[in-house]
């Protein structure tokens, strides 16, 4: 399919050419790599700076090897443009679509830790004599393990006394166990209503009426 039957491509060729030294899109595309950086806008709001998608909440930036500029992009486009350089962690180029993928996943995933972790770093300099308990959850969820339901209710609670600002929806709830399920139905009505705005649209579908909240 031709730029002029395809409006994204055209788009896409029309941000990135200027930015490169090449003239040719394809052999452009060879000078911009992945750097590595995320960013998670919290919702559905940004738009791609190569094909012009909106609704995008992650940003992925790449960066051309000449020139130095940078821009923020989809992933999609990351992935569609094969050209486009991803490295694995000894800095060799990966060119197996499904590894490509695998590595822009590892990075957002490892952005999103980060953003849960960066309250609990501030919670963990307050509350002092609750350090051990802290720290012992901030491990478990840097290591990319979802808190059990009383552990993650326990940082809200300590965060929300201590003024920390938060966002529920940044971290995720163990909800695999038989245990984990009674904790959360012994809860009351405003904790569980807390814990489900960390809940995944899975564990929604298969909790909805079965808790106190009105979903």
């Amino acid at each position: 399919m031709s730029p002029k039957t395809n409006p994204w491509l055209q788009k896409s060729i029309h941000n990135l050419v200027p930015l490169s030294q090449s003239d040719d899109f394809k052999v452009a595309c060879k000078e911009w790599s992945f750097t590595g950086e995320v960013i998670d806008h919290g919702g559905a709001r940004e738009r791609c700076e190569l094909c012009e998608h909106d609704e995008l909440r992650y940003h992925f930036c790449i960066a051309n090897q000449f020139n130095l500029k940078k821009i923020w992009v989809g992933s999609s486009c990351i992935l569609r443009f094969e050209d486009i350089i991803i490295l694995d962690e000894e800095q060799r180029m990966i060119t197996d679509s499904k590894e490509r993928k695998r590595a822009l996943d590892k990075a957002l995933k490892a952005k999103q830790i980060d953003l849960a972790l960066e309250p609990i770093r501030e919670l963990w300099k307050q509350e002092r004599e609750q350090r051990y308990r802290i720290e012992y959850i901030a491990v478990s969820i840097k290591s990319g393990k979802a808190p059990q339901p009383d552990e993650l209710l326990y940082l809200f609670t300590l965060m929300t006394r201590n003024s920390i600002v938060f966002e529920p929806s940044r971290y995720s709830v163990n909800l695999r166990s038989t245990y984990s399920h009674y904790q959360l139905f012994c809860m009351e009505k405003a904790s569980q209503e807390l814990l489900w705005l960390s809940m995944s649209a899975q564990q929604r579908k298969a909790f909805k009426g079965r808790m106190l909240i009105d979903s």
